[in-house]
């Protein structure tokens, strides 16, 4: 994790999808929608996009797997995959998935929190992801200037939501 005023930026750190904590994930796809155990966002996520399209094999593939890059890689696999149909859901979908996550685990919702507070927003330093990440890594001379990112940031922004809603909900009681 590397911090330049406002942005914290990560790569592979406990704030990434494929770092484990397990948690009770509500899949709303899928013939009907059901509570499961799973041990990564990353694994949430692409369980979801298996069952969005109807793949339960690949479902329960990936549900059956803690690996994190093995789930990754089934996810790509997952047959009748259309991107224009998952694009109008993969960020909500992501949201939940990092959403009960951090809800499930009070140590991590907690450092979570107080990662963004005064402020800072989580930014995923992932080179080669322009849509979950901004296309650069850490040690991009120009990391700290949002103008020139290659990428729209969109899990950095999800986890800075998740943290506030989370710290929101702390000091309201709700």
């Amino acid at each position: 994790m590397k911090t330049l005023g406002k942005y914290t930026f990560f790569y592979k750190d406990w704030v990434a999808n494929f770092h484990q904590s397990e948690f009770v994930h509500h899949t709303p796809f899928g013939p009907s929608p059901e509570d499961v155990v799973c041990y990564t966002s990353e694994q949430a996520y692409q369980l979801d996009k298996a069952r969005y399209f109807r793949d339960m094999e690949m479902a329960d593939l990936i549900l059956h797997t803690k690996d994190p890059q093995t789930c990754l890689l089934l996810g790509n696999r997952v047959r009748n995959f259309d991107a224009k149909s998952w694009d109008k859901v993969k960020s909500p979908t992501m949201r939940l998935a990092v959403r009960e996550k951090y809800e499930g685990n009070v140590f991590l919702a907690n450092k979570l929190v107080m990662l963004v507070s005064d402020g800072i927003t989580l930014v995923e330093a992932s080179l080669t992801d322009t849509y979950w990440g901004i296309g650069m890594n850490l040690d991009d001379p120009d990391i700290g200037d949002p103008a020139k990112w290659k990428g729209k940031n969109e899990l950095g922004n999800i986890l800075t939501r998740v943290a506030n809603d989370i710290a929101y909900k702390l000091v309201n009681g709700k």
